[in-house]
């Protein structure tokens, strides 16, 4: 009888399943083995400053964890803290996106920071006795809520505790028809105020409104603009959505204000063909490649925060490899961390799957992974690819001399080598090769990239399912992977 996987994992030291989720945002301990790229610290700012940036990495890669640690550390953790808006649901867009402007941005990203800033000031009484002692900022935050929230949302907003005395002097103060002291119709009243206001005066106006709330600044974190069923295979979409926003530079470099784009690395080539805004000098972008020993430090800390203590329940040791799950010695880490290509969701899948099939084999808890389960589900690990000063193909440091290319089927790979892990739009990869990009051009530069894909799995005895080198992705272009990222 197969034995339960909570039951395995018990037995290995575990407290809950490591492998059972490999969405960020549905992972409990991401904090714990959260693993900073090197530019981390430049991606995440100081809330004190806060400054605009974009990240761009395959999916997979991790765009979503990296979100949510900089919400976190620059949250209500740091001190002092920003208020973060965190967009990853982009229903709310117009069906026209040439109607879209960075207004209707600013006007969702205000709904959302209102409705932030008032739960948290419930939550915490000197705040909420802050503004309930000041009638005008109490105002102003309803009425900016007002303006800003979707027509069939605002009659179900709170409406504001002031006496009908204040109501009415505050009418008074602005010159407003609000009768016998109808705090609602004043709020009605006063966000009209709002629709005149200038894209700049909007965001001073909710800044300071946070700040009023203990807030230094604002972070807008903008991820999952590719997923959903209009986005997903669709670059040119998610650009459409994007544009108005991201193209607006007075709006993302105002003052305490900090714009983070996680966005799918389809669009980094597509953005400097169509030379949107200055991404990449203003705001600066980033581009999320993870190396193996990145990998292994990400895996082995996975495995220590979900593993329990010596001495509890079985005595089991804290698991600190993946190879403490498998029988004998040997690299069970390297192998799933070659077999991932750089990315943290295809490791876990495949240890989720080892584990899953383990446990179908099985009628004892304290059987660890065989051998032969590992080689089925994690072939023998792909030689890494490289090119030598002469431009020869290597494969694990060492030339092959069989691997015998045309002259264009060198220049291709010579290009993708030079831009490795980086994704190569088709017209990008052309040009660079024919010094043009016309219709023709990209159907021979198809018609190149399949032999030359070919021809290195060819003498490699493999198919290219298993020894793939240059990937092809959806609509966009191409990406070196599996190379030896030490030359």
């Amino acid at each position: 009888m197969p034995v339960p996987i909570r039951r395995w994992l018990e037995v290995q030291g575990f407290e809950r399943n490591p492998f059972e989720y490999y969405e960020a945002d549905r992972e409990e301990l991401l904090a714990s083995y959260f693993v900073e790229p090197e530019w981390f610290e430049a991606l995440r700012g100081d809330p004190r400053q806060p400054a605009s940036a974009v990240l761009f990495a395959p999916r997979g890669y991790g765009k979503t964890s990296q979100r949510l640690q900089i919400a976190r550390l620059c949250g209500l953790e740091a001190q002092p803290p920003a208020l973060v808006v965190q967009i990853t649901d982009y229903k709310w867009l117009p069906a026209d996106l040439t109607t879209l402007t960075a207004r209707d941005y600013l006007r969702h990203i205000t709904d959302q920071a209102c409705r932030q800033l008032w739960e948290h000031c419930q939550r915490n009484p000197e705040l909420h006795s802050r503004f309930h002692g000041q009638p005008y900022a109490l105002l102003r935050l309803h009425a900016l809520r007002y303006w800003a929230a979707p027509p069939s949302y605002r009659l179900r907003l709170p409406e504001p505790a002031l006496d009908p005395e204040i109501v009415a002097e505050l009418a008074r103060t602005f010159r407003l028809p609000a009768a016998s002291g109808d705090a609602r119709m004043l709020v009605e009243q006063f966000a009209q105020h709002y629709e005149g206001l200038s894209d700049s005066d909007l965001q001073s106006e909710l800044l300071e409104l946070a700040g009023m709330g203990g807030f230094v600044s604002l972070y807008i974190l903008l991820d999952r603009t590719d997923e959903d069923q209009w986005t997903v295979h669709n670059p040119e979409m998610v650009l459409a959505r994007l544009q108005p926003l991201i193209s607006d530079l007075p709006v993302l470099e105002h003052p305490g204000y900090a714009f983070k784009f996680f966005l799918p690395d389809t669009l980094q080539s597509l953005f400097a063909e169509r030379r949107v805004g200055r991404v990449g000098e203003r705001p600066p972008s980033y581009l999320l490649r993870w190396r193996d020993h990145d990998l292994l430090a990400m895996l082995a800390r996975r495995l220590q925060a979900y593993s329990q203590p010596a001495g509890r329940v079985t005595r089991a040791a804290r698991v600190n490899r993946f190879q403490d799950l498998c029988e004998r010695d040997g690299d069970a880490d390297q192998r799933l961390v070659r077999a991932a290509a750089g990315s943290p969701r295809r490791m876990i899948q495949l240890a989720r799957e080892l584990v899953e099939q383990h446990c179908t084999r099985i009628d004892n808890a304290e059987a660890r992974i065989p051998p032969d389960l590992l080689n089925s589900v994690i072939p023998l690990p792909v030689p890494l690819l490289s090119l030598d000063a002469e431009g020869f193909v290597c494969f694990d440091g060492q030339r092959d001399e069989k691997v015998q290319l045309t002259e264009m089927e060198r220049k291709v790979l010579t290009e993708l080598w030079r831009q490795r892990g980086k994704l190569i739009s088709k017209r990008d990869l052309t040009h660079a090769i024919y010094g043009k990009s016309e219709p023709n051009d990209i159907e021979a530069l198809e018609k190149i990239v399949k032999r030359l894909r070919h021809k290195l799995a060819l003498h490699r005895n493999l198919t290219e399912e298993q020894c793939r080198y240059v990937e092809y992705v959806r609509q966009t272009g191409y990406r070196l992977v599996n190379y030896d990222p030490g030359q």
